[in-house]
Protein backbone atom coordinates (compact mmCIF):
# COMPACT_ATOMS: atom_id res chain seq x y z
CA UNK A 1 0.00 0.00 0.00
CA UNK A 2 1.07 3.00 -0.73
CA UNK A 3 1.00 6.31 1.71
CA UNK A 4 0.13 9.80 0.88
CA UNK A 5 -0.05 12.66 3.83
CA UNK A 6 0.49 9.78 6.56
CA UNK A 7 -3.16 8.07 5.31
CA UNK A 8 -2.99 4.64 3.72
CA UNK A 9 -4.37 3.97 0.44
CA UNK A 10 -6.71 0.86 1.20
CA UNK A 11 -8.43 1.36 -2.52
CA UNK A 12 -4.90 0.36 -4.02
CA UNK A 13 -5.36 -3.04 -1.80
CA UNK A 14 -7.47 -5.55 -3.35
CA UNK A 15 -7.96 -8.01 -0.21
CA UNK A 16 -10.11 -4.59 0.73
CA UNK A 17 -12.01 -4.26 -2.78
CA UNK A 18 -13.12 -8.01 -1.38
CA UNK A 19 -15.19 -6.81 1.46
CA UNK A 20 -17.83 -5.35 -0.06
CA UNK A 21 -20.16 -6.50 -3.13
CA UNK A 22 -19.60 -4.17 -6.10
CA UNK A 23 -16.71 -2.53 -5.23
CA UNK A 24 -14.33 -1.35 -7.31
CA UNK A 25 -10.98 0.76 -6.55
CA UNK A 26 -12.11 3.58 -7.95
CA UNK A 27 -15.19 4.33 -5.77
CA UNK A 28 -15.46 5.47 -2.06
CA UNK A 29 -16.91 3.69 0.56
CA UNK A 30 -20.07 5.60 1.44
CA UNK A 31 -21.67 4.83 5.20
CA UNK A 32 -24.41 2.80 3.53
CA UNK A 33 -22.01 0.46 2.53
CA UNK A 34 -19.86 0.62 5.42
CA UNK A 35 -23.42 -0.74 7.77
CA UNK A 36 -23.56 -3.69 5.68
CA UNK A 37 -19.84 -5.09 6.70
CA UNK A 38 -20.44 -7.30 10.03
CA UNK A 39 -17.04 -5.75 11.45
CA UNK A 40 -18.78 -2.09 11.22
CA UNK A 41 -22.16 -3.31 12.55
CA UNK A 42 -20.72 -5.38 15.49
CA UNK A 43 -18.64 -2.01 16.49
CA UNK A 44 -21.99 0.45 15.68
CA UNK A 45 -24.01 -2.20 18.03
CA UNK A 46 -21.75 -2.08 20.68
CA UNK A 47 -21.30 2.00 21.06
CA UNK A 48 -25.12 2.12 20.87
CA UNK A 49 -25.90 -0.31 23.25
CA UNK A 50 -23.19 1.08 25.80
CA UNK A 51 -25.03 4.78 24.90
CA UNK A 52 -28.50 3.43 25.59
CA UNK A 53 -27.49 2.04 28.97
CA UNK A 54 -26.56 5.54 30.29
CA UNK A 55 -29.04 7.08 32.73
CA UNK A 56 -30.44 9.96 31.06
CA UNK A 57 -31.91 12.76 33.53
CA UNK A 58 -32.82 16.11 32.58
CA UNK A 59 -31.56 19.34 34.77
CA UNK A 60 -32.71 22.12 35.44
CA UNK A 61 -30.43 25.62 36.64
CA UNK A 62 -30.93 27.06 39.76
CA UNK A 63 -28.78 30.07 40.02
CA UNK A 64 -25.06 28.80 40.28
CA UNK A 65 -26.14 25.21 40.97
CA UNK A 66 -28.60 22.46 39.14
CA UNK A 67 -31.14 20.11 40.31
CA UNK A 68 -32.53 16.87 38.62
CA UNK A 69 -35.86 18.03 37.12
CA UNK A 70 -38.70 15.75 37.72
CA UNK A 71 -41.22 16.99 35.80
CA UNK A 72 -40.32 18.30 32.69
CA UNK A 73 -42.58 16.95 29.89
CA UNK A 74 -39.95 15.16 27.78
CA UNK A 75 -38.80 12.79 30.27
CA UNK A 76 -42.17 10.25 29.17
CA UNK A 77 -40.31 10.77 25.56
CA UNK A 78 -36.76 9.59 27.31
CA UNK A 79 -38.07 6.86 29.66
CA UNK A 80 -40.03 4.96 26.54
CA UNK A 81 -38.98 6.39 22.77
CA UNK A 82 -40.71 3.54 20.78
CA UNK A 83 -43.72 4.21 22.33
Amino acid sequence: MSEENGLSQRSEDASWAALVVGFSGASAITARMAEQLSPVFACMDVISSALASLPSRIYRRQGASREMAEDHPILDLIDTPNH
